[in-house]
């Protein structure tokens, strides 16, 4: 009896410890998923929880937003990009400006704010502190004392139109949160603690009504325009700042000042000349008017002066006007400057450098910085060109190459990239070569057999040999020169070398590149639909799927395997515009304007059926790709999603990312088991699936069957080395 208990009390001595073995492997097993679980792995959605996970394999990100705003000091130059981007150039140089640093502050974004995309930033210098305004965001005070290494100090919430810096103090136009009532808020930060910036004063005119414009620091005075008047604000007293002044001078959104004692102050006119009015600020406390110039600008964007010459951008002429005010009181236009690289200017800001203000410094938001000799004001000379790059905007991957296309941000077509990028390390893609096409906009790309074809909006096809990727050449070209509308989506047939092409108002052109040299127009389908505006395809055999953008979106099924005699098989009709097509098997998935995935079921091609309507909640899907069991969605607001369709009655989201509010997801391809999406200002970026590991059935295993014998310790160990081995063979 004795020796029984003994046997029993020593088996549960090793129940004991096996289950504090056990248990301790698990906490260990915890541990190691939770530490893995870092933030390449995470769902970066705010409100949100799916079954799977991706995880962030890889990304080449060569582009940093387009600039808006630029201040020099000393040697150096600060370029304010949207959205939210400060760049640092070492300018001590002016023919070659040196990138030395960026600052990108990473921010989640929720459902509620995933359309607030205008961010505008502003950039101040004061010392050591850049003054980064971010709209919605706020300001950001940054340490910049050592330029290679910016570091966020401190920030002051609001919603930032624009602002000047004067020592410790930040005077901030705001918009405050009353702006429907007609007018925004001067307010005063102090930041002599950039740690802890705190507001001081206001001028509150949402009530009151009245929009105060760019503010103007001089003399110890605040000049800005609210509507019609020029208005001085005393200051001396941050925490009561007053209106001392007014003088009515018609309106002005651009204020520069020249010296201490005169304001140029920049007027639009609908459908008329630009005006630049001249106010003398001699005396702050009597502000006085003293001559209005009307210039040939239509949109004056941005002015700074020197004591006599007066430089200010248009963007609605894409030019740089160059006015003398040596007689202040008499301006007069000495000459204008395009842009020589063929590229219209779209320059929102503008500041003077050393030696002898001789140096012109552009924030171009469309192609990038810019450095101008101006010591000759009848001719001004390009000296340097920094392209920040276009958004990532299309993509396709050969091989071991991914091909992606920028575009310029907003809706410009002034000049495009072709970039090649070696992706066999998917952890760090490498940068091969570079095709630029300044005149217009590459709009896809296809590649195939050592070919890359492209759809340029205002010209057709072009084709590239990129045989060897790392040596682009253009062989041959495809043109159709189109009154009115843009080329959009290509596809390539690989086995009759057909390339098909979308045109908005001119239909699909198919084209035999069986030639790449000299590719030819073997048929063309125009689409008499009221409406129906092409711009998205798929192609199957002799069946191609057609999508109309559209008010009304449509998607036509078409028989092309008589070319010569395409006959329509049957047209399907949306609520909203369709924005890109995928067929697999029987079923095709289609994705609209706003975020609404579409099923149908094909089988019948002269009767297609809706069998599943399915709302994202996130907003715009810019592509598709379709495989196996699921449907990756590229979002513009929503990043990429991941939707289940093994149930095609019934889809799931089962996996999102969207990394930060800079990302605009673009395009989105899945090849060899990974998932690749060109995502605005990030670029390319690479992810994985990732299923999350089953913890339960290890802690099930423990729990109950562990009090039998020791073989389960076995049985344990056994699953674990299973599971690791898993592990390490899905990142071979």
């Amino acid at each position: 009896m004795q020796r029984k208990i003994g046997v029993q009390l020593q088996g549960w001595l090793m129940i004991v410890f096996l289950l504090a073995v056990s248990l301790n492997n698990n906490r260990v097993l915890m541990h190691a998923l939770a530490t893995t679980n870092d933030e390449s792995t995470k769902n970066i959605l705010v409100g949100e929880h799916f079954k799977q996970t991706l995880k962030k394999m890889g990304q080449y990100r060569n582009r940093f937003g387009a600039p808006v705003d630029v201040e020099v000091q000393d040697e150096l130059a600060f370029v304010a990009s949207d959205p939210g981007t400060l760049l640092i150039f070492n300018i001590s140089d002016p023919t070659s400006s040196q990138l030395l640093s960026t600052f990108s502050e990473e921010r989640t974004v929720s459902q509620e704010d995933r359309a607030i995309n205008d961010f505008v930033p502003w950039i101040e210098i004061s010392g050591n502190i850049a003054v980064l305004a971010d709209y919605d965001k706020g300001l950001l005070f940054i340490n910049v004392s050592n330029p290679t290494m910016p570091i966020l100090l401190g920030k002051f919430q609001g919603k930032i139109e624009r602002f000047t810096v004067q020592g410790n103090f930040a005077y901030v136009i705001d918009r405050g949160t009353a702006h429907s009532a007609g007018g925004n808020v001067f307010r005063i930060i102090n930041f002599s603690d950039p740690t802890r910036p705190f507001l001081t004063g206001e001028i509150n005119r949402t009530q009151s009504g009245g929009y105060y414009s760019e503010p103007v620091f001089s003399k110890g005075y605040l000049f800005t325009s609210p509507d019609a008047n020029l208005v001085t604000i005393d200051v001396s007293d941050p925490s009561n700042p007053v209106e001392v002044a007014s003088v009515d001078i018609g309106g002005g959104n651009e204020l520069a000042k020249v010296g201490d004692n005169y304001l140029l102050v920049g007027s639009d006119r609908i459908g008329e000349s630009s005006l630049l009015k001249v106010v003398n600020i001699t005396d702050p406390l009597a502000p006085e008017l003293l001559t209005t110039f009307e210039t040939s600008a239509k949109d004056i964007d941005c002015i700074v002066a020197t004591s006599s010459t007066a430089f200010f951008s248009d963007t609605y002429r894409h030019r740089i006007y160059i006015i003398n005010i040596t007689d202040i009181e008499h301006p007069t236009e000495i000459s204008h400057f395009n842009n020589s690289l063929g590229i219209n200017f779209n320059i929102y800001a503008l500041a003077l450098g050393e030696p002898l203000n001789e140096v012109l410094y552009c924030a171009d938001y469309t192609s990038g910085f810019y450095t101008l000799d101006v010591s000759n004001v009848r001719q001004l000379a390009l000296l340097d060109y920094f392209d920040t790059n276009g958004k990532a905007w299309r993509l396709a991957i050969d091989g071991d190459y991914a091909y992606l296309v920028s575009k310029p941000a907003g809706f410009f077509f002034s000049h495009s990239r072709l970039e090649i990028i070696n992706i066999a390390n998917t952890s760090h893609p490498e940068l091969v070569a570079t095709y630029k096409y300044p005149h217009n906009g590459i709009m896809d790309v296809a590649v195939a057999d050592g070919y890359a074809y492209l759809s340029i909006a205002k010209i057709g096809l072009q084709i590239l040999d990129v045989h060897n990727p790392t040596n682009i050449v253009l062989v041959g070209n495809y043109t159709y020169q189109s009154q009115i509308g843009n080329f959009h989506n290509l596809w390539f047939d690989t086995k009759l070398k057909f390339c098909y092409l979308t045109h908005d108002n001119y239909g699909l052109f198919i084209i035999n590149c069986r030639k790449p040299t000299n590719p030819t127009l073997n048929s063309h389908i125009q689409i008499a639909e009221p409406g129906f505006q092409l711009t998205n395809l798929f192609v199957e055999g002799e069946i191609a799927y057609l999508t109309s953008i559209g008010y009304d979106g449509i998607m036509l099924i078409v028989d092309t395997s008589i070319p010569a005699n395409p006959v329509a098989l049957s047209w399907v009709y949306f609520s909203a515009g369709l924005t890109d097509i995928f067929v697999q098997g029987k079923f095709a998935y289609v994705t609209t304007w706003f975020d609404t995935l579409y099923v149908l079921d094909i089988t019948d091609k002269r009767n297609p059926v809706k069998t599943a309507q399915f709302n994202n909640n996130w907003g715009w899907t810019e592509a598709l790709c379709v495989k196996g069991p699921y449907a990756y969605i590229a979002q513009i607001y929503g990043g990429l999603r991941v939707i289940d369709i093994t149930n095609p009655h019934d889809p799931v989201t089962i996996a999102a990312v969207i990394d930060d509010y800079r990302g605009f997801c673009n395009d989105v391809l899945y090849h060899d088991g990974l998932i690749f999406i060109a995502d605005g200002w990030n670029g390319l970026e690479i992810y994985q699936l990732v299923t999350p590991n089953n913890v339960a059935k290890i802690l099930y295993s423990t729990a109950f069957l562990l009090p039998t014998s020791g073989f389960v310790l076995v049985l344990i160990l056994i699953e674990r080395k299973s599971h690791i081995k898993k592990r390490d063979l899905k990142g071979t």
